[in-house]
């Protein structure tokens, strides 16, 4: 039980500094309890799933037969607002950068930061879902999360 909370600590920490993940993920740890240990992964997994529909619909708006930058800026939108719910900090960056392209009509940055943030979502979905695996394993054998 040792090695693996050592082993989920020193990957939690990894994400943060990182930068995948921020402060707010702290508040999300804090508000668990013996009733709910897993209560950020919850939420984290609720993130996931929307941002991968999201993101679905992201990579057809900035595809060039179907091209919607105002489509693709809406969904953004809603990727920072995601984000911001569980402090996933680099990819609300890359998604202020779209915005910053977007509001400069540079129709080319847009499309290639969409790109760059669907990459940095499934480089932070990978390294999560590691780490909610083995948050699972840890309170399966009876561990307490901290």
């Amino acid at each position: 039980m040792e090695q693996m909370l050592k082993k989920y600590n020193g990957m939690k920490a990894a994400l943060f500094h990182e930068g995948f993940l921020d402060e707010t993920f702290k508040i999300l740890e804090g508000m668990r309890d013996d009733k709910n240990p897993e209560f950020p992964f919850e939420m984290l997994s609720i993130f996931l799933m929307n941002a991968t529909t999201m993101l679905h619909d992201l990579r057809r708006a900035v595809t060039p037969s179907t091209e919607d930058v105002s489509r693709a800026d809406a969904l953004v939108h809603d990727i920072k607002g995601i984000c911001l719910s569980i402090g996933a900090m680099r990819i609300k960056n890359v998604a202020e950068t779209f915005r910053l392209y977007f509001l400069a009509n540079n129709i080319k940055g847009c499309i290639a930061t969409a790109h760059q943030l669907m990459d940095e979502y499934s480089l932070f979905k990978q390294r999560i879902d590691s780490l909610m695996k083995l948050s699972e394993e840890i309170v399966s054998a009876g561990g307490k999360l901290t």
